[in-house]
């Protein structure tokens, strides 16, 4: 019966996330519209915001359902180009925080990646920067050449972490009054494991 169960959920669990995909594409293709019929509404700004932390969330539930269903094939990829097109998604996010990001980004080789793991890797660690920020602060992202290989660090002022050691057990989160489900640093934790990232 409790396998049973455990089979149902998951079903629920896959057949939820999909669900949210077509809508949450509708929502973030009409943003688009009125932003081009409209310039520098606040409102607008928001709503995007709010739209893109729900296509961060959706991206990592979808993620972790796939982990151990699908290969992910690696490709070489710009990180400097691709680190910069992630803070241009996260920019509404940030501002709407009253939260700036400063970019320090070197030119670099390729690394050798897949893309979609990269991405949850950076936004991850974006989003966990934006939500924990104290306000009208800056958020430094820096990536840096050393010796054959790239660091890749984000930097914020925040409250002082209380529990390091959990930070990256899944649904742990330093503070109970924060959103979301706690998975940003388990999933970061796990795509560096998984690409021998040191």
């Amino acid at each position: 019966y409790s396998e049973q169960l455990v089979k149902a959920q998951d079903a629920f669990i896959k057949t939820s996330i999909h669900e949210i995909n077509t809508p949450l594409a509708i929502i973030m293709a009409q943003i688009d519209l009125l932003k081009m019929q409209k310039e520098d509404n606040r409102y607008i700004q928001k709503i995007e915001a709010a739209a893109k932390m729900i296509h961060n969330i959706y991206g990592d539930l979808s993620y972790l359902l796939r982990y151990h269903r699908i290969e992910y094939e690696k490709e070489p990829i710009d990180p400097e180009k691709f680190i910069r097109q992630r803070i241009d998604f996260f920019k509404e996010i940030a501002q709407s925080n009253r939260l700036r990001f400063k970019p320090i980004l070197q030119k670099s080789d390729k690394v050798w990646l897949n893309r979609e793991e990269f991405m949850r890797l950076v936004d991850n660690n974006l989003s966990n920067a934006i939500k924990y920020a104290l306000p009208d602060s800056e958020i430094v992202v820096k990536l840096q050449n050393e010796k054959e290989s790239v660091k890749l660090s984000f930097s914020n002022r925040a409250k002082e972490i209380t529990n390091i050691e959990k930070l990256f057990e899944p649904f742990y989160q330093d503070s109970e009054h924060e959103s979301g489900f706690g998975l940003g640093l388990y999933i970061v934790k796990r795509i560096c494991e998984r690409n021998m990232i040191g």
